[in-house]
């Protein structure tokens, strides 16, 4: 019992600095931390519900409303009314928001560059091993036991629904 809150800090900390790094390089776009996840998503396919980006990015629908308002105050997305469900907003990318792609993907590749910086790659495949399986049994605590979305960076390219 005695390492285990040893972790929890290692974990605070590891997040806290990567969301810092991170929240440091998107600034540079005008981007804040959580907007770029929107981004991968809407890159991957385009043209998705307010409700499906929650869905996928696992994020709850309060927080999804806040965070696309302020990528459309920006000018990033745009979201209308859906023709098919009108109770739907429909979310898709503007021509400002397509033209960060390679942007936003050379940040968050030095991000990645950064963390694991000294690492072996076999060391990088443990640790994302690792923080993997560490999500996965922290899903069920969190409220949700749709293990298959990552909640940070792009989704896995071979699984369309994330």
């Amino acid at each position: 019992m005695g390492s285990e809150p040893e972790l929890n800090r290692a974990l605070i900390q590891a997040a806290r600095a990567h969301r810092n790094a991170a929240a440091h390089l998107l600034a540079d776009f005008g981007l804040h931390p959580g907007q770029e996840i929107v981004l991968f998503a809407l890159w991957e396919r385009d043209h998705r519900t307010q409700v499906d980006l929650a869905r996928t990015l696992r994020i709850e629908q309060g927080t999804i409303t806040k965070i696309l308002r302020r990528m459309e105050e920006a000018g990033f997305v745009e979201r209308r009314t859906s023709t098919v469900d009108r109770r739907a907003q429909q979310v898709s990318l503007t021509p400002r928001g397509r033209r960060l792609r390679p942007r936003v993907e050379a940040a968050w590749a030095e991000l990645e560059a950064t963390s694991v910086a000294g690492m072996t790659a076999r060391e990088r495949a443990q640790l994302e091993r690792l923080l993997e399986k560490v999500a996965t049994n922290l899903r069920p605590v969190e409220g949700g036991g749709d293990t298959s979305c990552r909640a940070v960076g792009p989704p896995p390219a071979n699984d369309a629904s994330c």
